[in-house]
């Protein structure tokens, strides 16, 4: 469809407890990476935006104390903040999501990152059906949601 998307090898579940930071020259205000953990979800083939995209709504996630299903339902109908935007282009991620106003790729990258993070969940369980509450807050919610968001393209 025109679109160019990059593969590689993905984390697979990169979230802000995955990382590890130190300071910067002794400097505690400016915390610099040094190390990632958790890499059993790890794939050499993955879309280079899942790890970013997965890392932006769990940001969003810790920021606001709300269950991902929630946080991927607001990224679906309202977009990411211009602060997020933002931080994505500091990080060299901006080819990675396609154009800011490509609501369809933009779109199918939140999607595609909802949908790895529910099937490694749903791997890791024993009994996925055990906890009803994190499948209706995290995926009966957002289904009618996806749906939507591609029926709908905003003006």
């Amino acid at each position: 469809v025109g679109r160019d998307v990059y593969l590689g090898l993905g984390h697979g579940d990169l979230w802000p407890g995955n990382i590890f930071y130190s300071a910067s020259d002794g400097q505690t205000d400016k915390p610099e990476l040094s190390g990632l953990i958790d890499w059993d979800t790890s794939r050499t083939d993955t879309i280079a935006a899942i790890d970013a995209c997965h890392l932006g709504l769990t940001f969003r996630m810790e920021q606001s104390g709300k269950e991902l299903g929630t946080v991927v339902i607001d990224v679906l109908k309202n977009g990411w903040t211009s602060e997020e935007i933002g931080i994505f282009e500091n990080a060299g991620y901006r080819d990675a999501f396609g154009k800011a106003d490509d609501y369809t790729f933009n779109r199918a990258i939140v999607v595609l990152t909802w949908l790895h993070h529910v099937a490694i969940v749903l791997r890791k369980s024993d009994r996925p059906s055990a906890n009803p509450i994190w499948t209706a807050t995290n995926v009966d919610r957002v289904l009618p949601t996806i749906a939507l968001s591609f029926s709908e393209v905003p003006n």
